[in-house]
């Protein structure tokens, strides 16, 4: 989950293809911040020759794995890439034991809940079941924000050692998205320990202004943090009852995915989506 999968691989051994995997790792390079590069930068990235760079880029092209702006005269994801990615979002274990869950929150709520996992340094949202009500904002799934910005993000970060931490964000100050946002490592670090303790993490605008969230840690059967699950609102409309059953229903809900993945706790709550719908039934907030 917490890989790093930027870069091409030095070892070579001799069952694989060595010219398949330069050009997969090109591929990698796409990210939130990096949505569009040309052979420089492919070049630079990756430390291969310019002219190699080119002829990676030009032969996905072809293939439909990327396509080119012509406007920018670089490269971006083409539609073979989407393809593929909702070819992964409907075979994937996790989507398949966390689809249920997600969308009965959502019907519970009526307010935003979504599943992401981190990927160099980003949450990435992979599932989403929109708010019911009128006033909503917008998130794509796919593109993410910087982990240490939103809850989702946060909650993974939590589950990670502090040298983790420290190598994932080498430098002390990190930039603000809103006035907000954590800005030093030390901050985050803090935070990351309430985290731990609690269980939740918070996204009090610190990704985007008057859009406060709450997630919690999915774990898989081997014990390890494969995703989040998140539940936004409109910071207005949040009360601090409302906020206490968010914060119930979204911790409950990670219990219930992870248990559908073969995880096994005596501390869990919930096992179960029946046991979802009484909780909130005692405990919700009124329509």
């Amino acid at each position: 989950m917490f890989r790093q999968t930027g870069y091409i691989p030095q070892d070579e051994k001799p069952d694989l293809n060595r010219s398949l995997l330069r050009a997969l790792s090109v591929l990698k390079l796409f990210s939130p911040t990096s949505l569009e590069m040309g052979a420089t930068d492919v070049s630079h990235r990756a430390s291969i020759p310019v002219g190699t760079a080119y002829r990676i880029l030009v032969t996905m092209t072809q293939a439909g794995f990327l396509e080119k702006n012509e406007a920018t005269v670089k490269y971006r994801i083409g539609p073979e890439t989407y393809m593929a990615g909702n070819l992964y979002l409907r075979t994937n274990v996790l989507l398949q034991a966390a689809g249920p869950v997600i969308r009965l929150v959502n019907e519970l709520n009526e307010d935003v809940c979504g599943l992401s996992v981190l990927e160099k340094g980003f949450q990435v949202l992979i599932m989403r079941e929109e708010s019911r009500h009128t006033f909503r904002f917008a998130q794509s799934t796919g593109l993410g924000f910087p982990a240490y910005a939103i809850s989702a993000g946060k909650a993974l970060l939590s589950a990670m050692s502090e040298e983790e931490i420290e190598r994932l964000y080498p430098n002390e100050e990190l930039a603000a998205l809103t006035p907000n946002t954590i800005t030093t490592r030390t901050r985050l670090k803090e935070t990351l320990a309430e985290i731990r303790a609690t269980g939740i993490a918070f996204n009090r605008e610190e990704s985007r202004l008057g859009v406060t969230s709450m997630a919690s840690v999915v774990w898989n059967e081997d014990g390890q943090p494969v995703a989040a699950i998140s539940i936004s609102c409109p910071t207005f409309r949040l009360s601090a009852w409302r906020e206490n059953a968010y914060c119930g229903l979204v911790k409950m809900a990670a219990q219930v995915v992870s248990h559908r993945l073969g995880h096994r706790s005596n501390s869990v709550r919930a096992e179960s989506l029946d046991d979802l719908r009484e909780w909130w039934r005692d405990n919700g907030v009124p329509g």
